[in-house]
């Protein structure tokens, strides 16, 4: 299994308030939710790559499968 590199998903901050809370595209965030549904992705190595909390990636595996 190849995993891509970081930041090949176009995951960027779209804006970060002063608490330094950061708000994301929905298309980088799409790109990665199906990366993550590829099988023998580890959503937790994903994530780690990608600067996110695990939890907060499954947070937005779940909503994408709910639409």
């Amino acid at each position: 299994m190849e995993m891509a590199p970081m930041g090949s998903y176009g995951l960027e901050a779209v804006r970060v308030t002063s608490n330094g809370r950061r708000y994301y595209g929905r298309a980088g965030k799409a790109r990665l939710v199906e990366a993550c549904l590829e099988p023998g992705i580890s959503v937790a190595r994903l994530a780690l790559e990608h600067g996110l909390d695990a939890n907060q990636l499954r947070k937005w595996v779940r909503k994408y499968q709910e639409r």
